[in-house]
């Protein structure tokens, strides 16, 4: 069974503990996934944030 990637808690940083639907895509596109670190570190959540701002960009969202 996969886990929306609406219902994923991100587990670090300025939006610990929130929700990915309800974090800035500004700090997912713009600052999260241009980390290095970012993939390689949290595989699972970096497919989970990807997924998200594929949603987003589906449903026409810029939250």
């Amino acid at each position: 069974m996969s886990i929306l990637s609406s219902e994923v808690i991100m587990p670090f940083g300025k939006y610990k503990d929130e929700m990915l639907m309800n974090i800035p895509r500004g700090y997912l596109e713009g600052y999260l996934l241009e980390q290095d670190w970012f993939e390689e570190k949290f595989p699972k959540l970096y497919k989970s944030v990807v997924e998200q701002l594929e949603r987003r960009d589906s449903s026409h969202d810029d939250y």
